[in-house]
């Protein structure tokens, strides 16, 4: 389950995705940019939503095959081999840190869902 806040923020989200997905948690914004272009190795597909600390990123028919999860914590992982969206949502640790939650999906509810919530902060 995912919990989208924005520093100073009092809205809440709370959204999962409701198909076979995985999801990943890293701590380092630079272990989400290597993953991100193992999943697009030429051209990325993406749409980047300004976060506190770190971006949130919605990404269109990710390389999921292709990805390497280097210092990654597995929260789930589903048998797929191949995702529509790849959703990176900031996860505020504290003032001075915030971790990524990465979920590989094919849920469109979740992901318009997601994109509306970032897009009206």
């Amino acid at each position: 389950m995912v919990d989208i806040k924005k520093v100073g923020d009092e809205m809440t989200a709370k959204l999962e995705p409701k198909d076979l997905y995985s999801e990943y948690v890293f701590e380092s914004y630079r272990d989400v940019d290597d993953m991100l272009s193992q999943c697009y190795p030429n051209d990325m597909d993406i749409e980047i939503y300004y976060g506190a600390l770190v971006d949130n990123i919605i990404g269109y028919s990710p390389d999921y095959a292709r990805a390497k999860f280097n210092n990654a914590q597995q929260v789930t992982k589903s048998s797929r081999r191949h995702y529509q969206y790849v959703v990176v949502l900031e996860e505020y640790v504290n003032s001075w840190s915030s971790r990524q939650r990465v979920y590989f999906t094919d849920d469109e509810d979740f992901v318009d869902a997601i994109r509306k919530k970032l897009e009206s902060n």
